[in-house]
Formats: structure tokens, C-alpha cells, sequence
């Protein structure tokens, strides 16, 4: 018995480790507070994104090309925009170039959303001044990520991200919210409440 339970979790790890996607690319630093997600596809573009991995958009600050009205982030150095027709995008290309920009709404989240392939070096991100990631964008395969920065000051936040050898792209930044209540599960507490009631009358 107990070599048939070894045998089933054995079996579920080696499911998970092949399952499991991989990154992609490097992380070669990570703050504390900062997580990366594999995924990014809520936008139904021109339109901006209403939730980033399962929390509510606050504040949405959309990349492009500089001369794009849609621009919302300054930049310094050699700086290119792509229009795709998916999202679009903005990427410094060479060390020490650098895009930035300022949510407008306060949150104690914040998250740039980016994307990597093949053809991409590596960036390093700020949130107000400190560094809280720095990725090698190379991907065989494009992939597209958020990475998310938590447990901030509730206030308005300064996004940048900075080449440090070669391009790197940015779909855009954004304030979230925190991930909201399932309507289900509060009814479930609900309803478990009006149930204890008549179970401890009837224990007096």
C-alpha cells in the first residue's frame, strides 16, 4: 500500500514538472515583493485591459510608438514603438535607454506588462526609484508576462524600465486593485452562518 501511494505522488510531481510552463527567460533578480506571471491576455486591443492576472485595472498607461497619441510614457535614449494590431508596444533598444511614467491612481499594486522573444537583452525595472526585477528577455519561444510589484505604499507610483543591452518591450503599466471577493464564497459564509445559528440554540 505504501509502495502504491509513493508510486501516485511520484506520478503527480513528474505530471506537474512537465506541465508546468517554464518561463522562458532569465530572471537574474527579484525583489521580495515582486512576482512574474506568465500571461497576458485580457486586452481585446485598442482597448485597454479591465483586469491583469485576476485583479481590477485602476489606471492603464499604454505604450507605443512616441509619435502614437496613445503614448502615455516618456522616454530617453533610442526608444522604438511597434503598432502590431494586437497591443502596442515600446521598447528601449540600446544600454541606458529608458521609458517612464506615472500612474495616476493610488495603489498599493503595480505591474508592467512585457513581452520577449528571440531577438531581446535584458532590462531592469523600477517602481519610484528602486529596482525590483531584472530580466534577460531572450525567449526562444515569444512569450508574453506581467510582472506584478505588491506591498507599495498606497499612492501613485513612477513605472521605468531601462535597457541594459538590447531592446526590451513594454505593452504598457498599470495600478490594479486587489483581487475581489468571489460573490459565490461570500454566499457560501452566508449561508454557513444561518446554519450555526440553530445549531448553537439547540445545543443550550
Amino acid at each position: 500500500m505504501r509502495q502504491a501511494v509513493l508510486v501516485l505522488i511520484l506520478s503527480v510531481m513528474v505530471a506537474g514538472a512537465v506541465f508546468q510552463p517554464a518561463f522562458g527567460f532569465s530572471v537574474e533578480y527579484m525583489a521580495s515583493n515582486a512576482t512574474v506571471v506568465l500571461e497576458f491576455a485580457e486586452a481585446n486591443y485598442p482597448l485597454p485591459p479591465t483586469t491583469i492576472a485576476g485583479r481590477p485595472v485602476l489606471d492603464w498607461l499604454d505604450a507605443a510608438s512616441p509619435d502614437n497619441p496613445a503614448n502615455e510614457w516618456g522616454y530617453h535614449g533610442d526608444v522604438l514603438g511597434y503598432e502590431p494590431g494586437w497591443y502596442t508596444m515600446l521598447y528601449p533598444y540600446t544600454n541606458g535607454s529608458y521609458i517612464y511614467a506615472d500612474t495616476n491612481v493610488p495603489a498599493v499594486t503595480v505591474a508592467f506588462a512585457g513581452g520577449c522573444d528571440q531577438n531581446d537583452g535584458r532590462g531592469e525595472f523600477y517602481v519610484d526609484d528602486s529596482l525590483v526585477a531584472r530580466l534577460d528577455y531572450y525567449s526562444a519561444v515569444p512569450i508574453h508576462f506581467v510582472l506584478m510589484v505588491d506591498e507599495l505604499q498606497c499612492s501613485t507610483h513612477e513605472l521605468r524600465l531601462t535597457s541594459i543591452g538590447g531592446a526590451i518591450a513594454l505593452y504598457g503599466g498599470t495600478a490594479l486593485g486587489p483581487v475581489p471577493e468571489p460573490s459565490s464564497f461570500l454566499a457560501l459564509l452566508g449561508g454557513l452562518a444561518s446554519l450555526t445559528g440553530p445549531l448553537r440554540r439547540r445545543r443550550k
